[in-house]
């Protein structure tokens, strides 16, 4: 069961969503998304917007980043969870999780103990604020597949049946180290969106974290 949480900033509640894309030409013209903001070039919506939990350790990252300039806080990498499945049309039943530190960062270096899933830890490639909007501010990150392997060796590839079920957003400090990220935030696809890798394309995420003023 996947579970969606609200969080109170002084009365304001904030949120964040996500969506998965394949990427095609880099030398096709930039296309607009459903929300109207521009897509990098190549870029193919695969997936409807989901919404995420905030894990309570967003806490912690927004804190060390109002009292200090330490990068370590700042978000780095986009996740994308997969499982290698028999049959591209199997289902992924999608693990029950809150918002605790051991639903976090604990919850993806156990992974390295499931037979067939893992995640893909790719870097944020560019970010923005969107502040057009009067009454909310929104805050994008975007980020591109890479390799032919999970954080935790398993292939991801379309002819392992590589299906993407999931994502999250964190914080990281060491580059080499996933174990000393932290997780801002995770969710997890509908299964009649969950996607399998298609070898002609790398994979896409856009995270929106959006902060009503």
């Amino acid at each position: 069961m996947m579970r969606n949480y609200f969080n109170e900033i002084q009365g304001s509640k904030f949120y964040g969503n996500s969506r998965f894309y394949r990427i095609g030409s880099k030398l096709a013209k930039p296309k607009r998304d459903s929300d109207g903001w521009l897509l990098p070039p190549g870029w193919v919506p695969i997936t409807s917007w989901t919404k995420n939990s905030i894990m309570k350790a967003w806490a912690d990252i927004v804190g060390h980043l109002l009292i200090s300039a330490n990068s370590d806080y700042k978000i780095k990498y986009l996740y994308i969870e997969f499982e290698n499945v028999a049959n591209p049309s199997d289902p992924i039943v999608v693990p029950y999780y809150g918002r605790e530190n051991s639903d976090g960062t604990e919850y993806y270096a156990s992974l390295a103990s499931h037979s067939n899933r893992d995640y893909l830890r790719v870097p944020v490639i560019a970010g923005a604020l969107d502040n057009s909007n009067p009454n909310i501010c929104i805050a994008r990150f975007f980020g591109e597949s890479v390799g032919t392997q999970g954080v935790h060796g398993k292939p991801f590839s379309a002819s392992q049946n590589s299906k993407i079920f999931g994502g999250a957003i964190a914080a990281g400090a060491v580059p080499e180290d996933p174990t000393r990220d932290i997780v801002f935030a995770r969710n997890y696809l509908p299964v009649a969106e969950q996607t399998v890798k298609d070898d002609n394309s790398p994979v896409a995420l856009q995270w929106r974290i959006e902060m009503p003023r």
